[in-house]
């Protein structure tokens, strides 16, 4: 079987960066794709473990539409596949070892046994889930997946849960969090899955759960290069301090002593990473500035899986006099607005958590003619009835904060805006 092959290219934010005594901020694009065998990764096994938060806010109709739903799994599994099933509360417990598909005969009884009783240590599940895919007799020849499924907070035991992951990373495993409600830590979450270069997702009505791992497990199943990292050393007098990755949906990628982890590279798509670069003051007479040196990697120690390195250089000219007509590229500044919705709600939950309500909801309000502007009038609107909510009780409705945040990203990724008629004029980015 022939390795499929990773290819890039890189637009910058203006063909030069100014000389200057005050800092800048400097973006580039980043275009990943990836060429392969048309069924690549259906040669490939795969193993999945569900990793199900078991505790007492689960009772009732979560849990029994948890079951149900895994229940149904192994019909979308392929014969080759390995699933297995933790759940965790104050312990963890291992519900369905790893079986192959065709060699599970009744999953439902194994299910049936699930109770959600006691509290949430999340670590402890994540933990028994790791173990079971690195047990799998498969595993040294299987692409290997996480699915965590919670509606909760864990305490205590965040930094513990990253550690693992991390690890699990390091050993090519993939994880995906589905959030259930309203109450879950969406942030802890989206900073765990991102470690290893997973996403999160908000469900808010607990009967699409079905459709959503059906959608987890065909993304597992869908020709890619699997989880791809870009290691990376930037200029002391540099800091890439965010890169976010657009694809379908806006995510900010944790930076993880200079790697981050993308995730799979499906064939025949594109994603794109836009990186911020915050530049100090340049007093220099050199020519150019170094923004980046690295390479592009996958992370599995399974040789079958990986592919060659990719190395990747980004330098830009310096000039001490500015164009009378700089121009920043059209690329760039579309990503750029890409993103901007999204920030607009963070920036405005950020300042409604700190107390000053009347800035977050001026944000708000300023999100909300954008979001008209662009013609998606359904989400201005309920961004406005979420201002008339917080301006009455001081804060976000129980399930405004998520709904807004989830909303943003996707609709983020999915923002096209027409740039031919902006006049061009050489723009200092901030």
């Amino acid at each position: 079987m022939e390795k499929p092959k990773l290819k890039y290219s890189i637009s910058y934010g203006s063909d030069e960066l100014l000389i200057m005594n005050e800092p800048q901020i400097y973006y580039a694009l980043i275009t990943l794709s990836a060429e392969g065998e048309k069924g690549y990764s259906s040669k490939i096994p795969k193993s999945l473990c569900f990793v199900v938060d078991a505790s007492t806010s689960m009772q009732g109709e979560p849990i029994d539409i948890v079951k149900q739903s895994l229940s149904g799994i192994p019909k979308i599994l392929d014969d080759q596949d390995t699933l297995s099933i933790v759940t965790f509360n104050d312990r963890a417990e291992t519900i369905f070892r790893p079986t192959k598909v065709d060699k599970i005969q009744s999953i439902s009884r194994h299910i049936a046994k699930i109770r959600a009783v006691g509290g949430t240590e999340m670590y402890q599940g994540l933990k028994r889930g790791y173990i079971q895919l690195v047990r799998t007799k498969t595993f040294r020849q299987s692409l290997s997946t996480i699915i965590l499924l919670t509606d909760g907070q864990t305490y205590g035991d965040e930094d513990m849960c990253f550690r693992l992951i991390k690890n699990a990373r390091s050993d090519g495993i993939n994880i995906f969090g589905v959030g259930i409600g309203n109450e879950w830590n969406d942030e802890f979450i989206d900073e765990l899955v991102g470690y290893a270069g997973g996403t999160s997702a908000y469900l808010s009505d607990i009967y699409k759960l079905p459709i959503v791992l059906s959608n987890l497990i065909k993304m597992a199943h869908i020709d890619s290069i699997p989880q791809v990292t870009m290691r990376f050393d930037t200029n002391s007098r540099v800091t890439l301090s965010n890169i976010f990755r657009l694809e379908r949906e806006v995510s900010l990628l944790p930076i993880d002593n200079n790697q981050v982890c993308i995730g799979a590279i499906p064939f025949g798509s594109k994603i794109q990473l836009l990186l911020e670069f915050h530049i100090p003051s340049l007093n220099t007479d050199e020519e150019e500035v170094c923004l980046l040196n690295g390479k592009f990697i996958n992370n599995s120690y399974k040789e079958h899986l990986k592919i060659q390195s990719y190395s990747i250089n980004m330098k830009v000219p310096l000039t001490s006099t500015p164009k009378k007509n700089g121009i920043v590229s059209n690329e760039i500044m579309q990503s750029v607005f890409s993103i901007s919705l999204y920030r607009m709600q963070e920036a405005a939950r950020n300042e409604i958590r700190k107390g000053e309500i009347n800035k977050g909801i001026r944000m708000l309000r300023n999100l909300a003619n954008q979001l008209n502007v662009q013609g998606k009038p359904a989400l201005a609107s309920r961004i406005i009835e979420e201002v008339l909510f917080i301006e009455n009780t001081q804060g976000y409705s129980t399930s405004g904060e998520k709904q807004i945040k989830y909303a943003t990203r996707i609709l983020s990724a999915e923002t096209q805006v027409d740039l031919s008629n902006m006049k061009t004029k050489k723009v200092k980015l901030k």
